[in-house]
């Protein structure tokens, strides 16, 4: 029963790297608020990216393995990021665009009722 934003990324994408703080603030700020984030690294393997996530301190979970998602969701570039509405439903698929997404879980969570 939450907004879910998904994000796709591998360990040695400067990209993606250079996401983590602007996600970060995302999660921050919808903490407690039906609004979930996860990250999904799609080639990595867990023990590969421990260096990754203690220099970069991402404050919302990590999932392994997720190639197989990423492929059923089209993704083919990183970071790539799709955001769910609660029925799981894609709102918007694409390129990490920071100010669209916020506007986007901003509006969707205001219609989730408790």
């Amino acid at each position: 029963n939450k907004v879910t934003l998904l994000e796709f990324w591998y360990k040695n994408c400067g990209y993606c790297i250079a996401a983590v703080p602007s996600l970060n603030k995302l999660s921050k700020k919808y903490t407690g608020k039906n609004f979930q984030l996860l990250a999904i690294n799609v080639f990595d393997t867990k023990s590969s990216i421990e260096q990754f996530l203690s220099r970069t301190s991402p404050t919302y979970p990590t999932l392994y393995n997720g190639h197989t998602v990423a492929q059923s969701y089209g993704i083919d570039s990183y970071p790539s990021v799709i955001l769910l509405d609660k029925q799981k439903r894609v709102l918007y698929a694409g390129a990490l665009d920071v100010e669209k997404l916020d506007k986007l879980i901003e509006a969707t969570i205001k219609t989730i009722k408790d």
